[in-house]
């Protein structure tokens, strides 16, 4: 309802708008780390509070926008420039921020680089504070904003991963209010305030509880329409599907880990190889709780190599050192999409990329610059683990070492360290303590590998945490997530690396013949040993690490040991027949889900019928109250109406001073000195000889008498509130 244009908010209502529309862009700007590479959305919230606040009290734009802008250029600087540069160093730097994205520099790099996209994103906070206030403030409309908010929440939700369920009951919640907020605002314009105004919004927030907790509670029927999301991501015939999982893929962003996928069978690569092994990406080396990513501060800058005629990887950079290795020649060509990581079957050695790579440090990964080539061809080396040699190795490490690949963040719970310490307490060495936590998570926790029932851990919840101690299923992440984590917690270095799997290989002439696809994507761990590097780990169940290994009863094995996993083929390849002989069978999990969802449900139910009906007779007589203030029952000329609501009127006063006896008139009982705290008010007495005039005369054409009803009828239930 829009009020008058004349009508001035005061400082407090300005407030109170302020508080919403912070709350509704709170909402905006929450899932963005979820569905973007937006990074530090508290700094972003900061900055459109302050939009918010000089907007919303009128602060002159002599003032405003010079605020605005000084604030935008502070927090870019916060952002990008820490410590601040140099007069001199501005261009430069603005330059090189440009060219990691652009091949040229023209013009244009100097906004299109990740600064230029900040300020555009400010900007646009602006534009959006802007546009609240003038919607809440000056036309006095939430429900437009509100309406906005939860259609983009919604989106997010069909088209992304994000799950805005809570985001959409939040927003709805601050929106129910503010309408209770209004329309006392607008009783106070009418000289209609209730004389409770503390009673007012007490029952404004049962009433919003209670329909809330209905709607959250109360059974729902399945979706009948298909999931957007899978069907934007398939772009195929299995659009049609009827779940909420995504086909998976080499994922670019690992920040969020979890929840449920899809096999995704489409061809990624095919190549010809000398051997089948694992095609290896990238490593990633900081844990957050939820997933990982790069650690940047304190590392060197990545380094170009180019080609001269092919790209050499340097010494300082390879994989692994001090260990009998054979090259592993591979041609890959690209079916569609094309990353821009460099994938190698072991550690590289030489590339022929037709283009310059970009190096980081400890073999972290190689990077194309430019646009990736559809083929390319590498010289890899994959080593022959000597477990004699790796369990000599000393657990005395350079610093830098410790300081990345022990990194663990603060809020760990410590049941995890617990169980670290718990794997390992047997092992003397870090091969035997790496070994340890692999068959632990492979054959002996009583884990399950899944790809379906996966759920996503909420914002408080660990992802490893999750994993071992309350879900014990999951995929590939899950597994090597959780190794890396334990063998921190148990002081091994170790990180976290992703690629494909090795794929479908066809030996011909010599060669191997390897069809990769999307499904092939796979993590797994990558342990340091001192003097000898870093040697790759399997932990997901029917999973083998393609690996050879040297024993001493054996003097060569062309994999890990065959009792730890069942063999895929060829080497690293998901074996679908293989299953945990204690997991229950899909219809037995089934029925026991099916039987423990009904009984969750009827125990909800009964509880909330039981909290529903205490409800409403603990407030019955606030709930009458209220029904009889929001709809008043006096109108011209109708008797009966008016007889009705003096009955009602009787009705309260008997909660408050008992029922009326057989014999007692109206009069009688109204005059009556029964009353114990209070006598009767003069309202009272006069409504009483009305009800009488009408019960008993004829008063139709009584203009006077109907309009001294309705007056008296609005004081009468203000003296009357329970």
């Amino acid at each position: 309802m829009v009020s008058p244009p004349h009508e001035e908010w005061d400082w407090e209502k300005r407030l109170g708008a302020l508080v919403f529309a912070a709350l509704l862009g709170w909402e905006w700007l929450w899932p963005l780390p979820q569905v973007t590479d937006t990074r530090k959305i508290g700094w972003f919230a900061v900055a459109f509070l302050l939009f918010l606040s000089l907007d919303t009290f009128r602060v002159s734009k002599k003032i405003s926008i010079p605020v605005k802008m000084t604030a935008i250029l502070v927090l870019l600087i916060g952002f990008y420039f820490s410590p601040l540069p140099q007069p001199g160093e501005w261009r430069a730097i603005l330059l090189d921020e440009a060219m990691r994205w652009h091949e040229e520099p023209p013009f244009w790099s100097y906004f299109t680089g990740p600064p230029g996209r900040t300020v555009a994103f400010f900007l646009l906070l602006w534009a959006a504070a802007a546009f609240l206030v003038r919607q809440m403030v000056w036309k006095r409309r939430m429900l437009f904003p509100l309406l906005l908010t939860v259609a983009y929440l919604s989106i997010l939700d069909s088209f992304t991963l994000f799950d805005g369920k809570g985001a959409v009951i939040r927003s709805m919640l601050y929106g129910l209010f503010c309408l209770a907020w209004f329309r006392l605002n607008r009783l106070h314009r009418d000289d209609r305030t209730p004389s409770s105004v503390r009673g007012w919004y007490a029952a404004t927030w049962s009433l919003i509880a209670l329909a809330v907790g209905i709607g959250w509670l109360a059974p729902k029927a399945d979706a009948s329409w298909p999931d957007p999301l899978s069907w934007v991501t398939s772009l195929d015939e299995r659009a049609g599907n009827k779940t909420n999982h995504r086909f998976i893929g080499y994922s670019t962003d690992d920040s969020r880990l979890g929840g449920p996928f899809i096999q995704d069978r489409r061809i990624a690569f095919r190549a010809t190889a000398d051997r089948p092994y694992y095609w290896r990406g990238e490593a990633l080396d900081i844990y957050t709780g939820h997933g990982w990513e790069k650690e940047t501060k304190g590392m060197p800058v990545p380094i170009h190599l180019y080609p001269d005629p092919t790209v050499q990887a340097p010494d300082p950079i390879l994989l692994f050192r001090n260990l009998e290795t054979e090259d592993n020649r591979a041609t890959i060509t690209w079916n569609q999409s094309r990353y821009h990581v460099l994938f190698a079957p072991g550690g590289l050695r030489r590339a022929d990329p037709g283009q310059p790579l970009i190096a980081e440090w400890d073999h972290r990964g190689f990077f194309f610059p430019y646009d990736p080539p559809g083929r390319y061809s590498v010289t890899a080396e994959i080593p022959r683990i000597d477990e004699e040699k790796l369990r000599q190795s000393d657990e005395e490490y350079p610093e830098e070492i410790r300081r990345t690949y022990q990194q663990l963040p603060d809020n760990l719970p410590d049941r995890v360290k617990k169980l670290a310490r718990k794997i390992t307490a047997d092992a003397d060495n870090p091969y035997d303590k790496a070994r340890a936590v692999e068959q632990f998570l492979q054959t002996g926790g009583g884990f399950r590998y899944e790809t379906r029932d996966v759920p996503v851990p909420k914002e408080n919840e660990d992802f490893v945490d999750q994993f071992l101690f309350d879900t014990k299923q999951g995929y590939c992440n899950h597994f090597s997530s959780a190794m890396v984590v334990l063998l921190r917690a148990a002081d091994v270095p170790a990180r976290w690396v992703k690629g494909f799997a090795p794929g479908e290989a066809e030996l011909e002439d010599d060669r191997y013949h390897v069809t990769v696809r999307n499904a092939d994507a796979h993590s797994w761990v990558e342990v340091y040993f001192n003097d000898v590097g870093w040697i790759p780990f399997e932990p997901t169940p029917g999973f083998t690490n393609p690996t050879p290994v040297v024993r001493e009863e054996t003097q060569e094995d062309s994999g890990e040991d065959a009792s730890s996993a069942p063999l895929p083929s060829p080497g690293g390849r998901r074996n679908p027949e293989a299953r945990d002989p204690s997991a229950s069978t899909p219809s037995e999990e089934k029925d026991a889900q099916t039987s423990d969802a009904g009984n969750h449900w009827a125990w909800w139910t009964a509880g909330l019928l039981l909290l529903t009906g205490w409800a409403v007779w603990t407030f019955r007589r606030r709930l009458f109250w209220w029904w009889l203030h929001r709809y008043p029952r006096i109108e011209k000329g109708n008797r009966s109406m008016l007889i009705q609501s003096f009955r009602h009127l009787l009705r309260l006063l008997a909660w408050k001073r008992g029922p009326r006896k057989p014999h007692q008139t109206a009069r009688e009982y109204i005059s009556g000195g029964e009353w114990i705290f209070s006598a009767p008010t003069s309202e009272m007495r006069e409504i009483t000889r009305l009800f009488e005039r009408v019960r008993y005369g004829r008063t139709e054409k009584e203009t006077s008498l109907w309009d001294r009803a309705r007056d008296l009828w609005r004081a009468l239930l203000k003296q009357t509130r329970p």
